[in-house]
């Protein structure tokens, strides 16, 4: 009885944590939303990345992005994660796929990451439009000339993409868009 009421606990806490970081994300304006893996994958060999690129996943979610960036393409990742749950979520994952030491995952809202923008070869981005509005200035003001950035489904209001892609799944047709 008592190994039941532990699981049942367990179960609750997590399930809390799951619900408390929903709610985080949707205020904010980022709700989990996982990007299919071929698709991600598309997304990086289209913007050309490179062995030991840097990419930053602004909203990195469980990491996936990252740790295909570093498994496929050997680059390097930092990530930011403001929902509690997906923010372990990708460190657990980051840690099982043995890529700790090429990727870093970061708590918080994107401005704790801003000095790696600067850095950055490539910025991922799977955000709303709601949000991708809200940081375009920050985001063009903090990042190198250089910087490449891949935005999956969705782009700025101010900005032009420099090129436009239609990347097919089995289950629909995906805008990636290039600046």
């Amino acid at each position: 009885m008592i190994y039941f009421e532990i699981v049942f606990g367990l179960f609750i806490v997590i399930f809390s944590i799951w619900i408390i970081s929903q709610l985080v994300s949707a205020i904010a304006g980022a709700p989990a939303v996982a990007a299919d893996r071929k698709l991600i994958e598309a997304a990086l060999r289209a913007a050309e990345l490179k062995k030991d690129d840097l990419v930053v996943d602004l909203g990195c979610g469980d990491g996936r992005a990252l740790i295909i960036a570093t498994q496929k393409f050997e680059a390097r990742g930092v990530g930011v994660e403001i929902s509690p749950y997906s923010f372990i979520k990708a460190k657990f994952n980051v840690r099982r796929a043995g890529l700790s030491r090429k990727i870093k995952i970061v708590f918080g809202d994107f401005k704790k990451i801003e000095a790696n923008l600067k850095k950055a070869d490539l910025v991922y981005l799977y955000l709303f439009p709601g949000l991708m509005a809200k940081i375009e200035p920050w985001l063009f003001e903090n990042i190198a000339a250089e910087t490449r950035i891949v935005s999956l489904g969705f782009q700025f209001s101010s900005h032009k993409p420099k090129s436009i892609e239609n990347i097919k799944t089995p289950n629909r047709t995906t805008k990636i868009y290039f600046y």
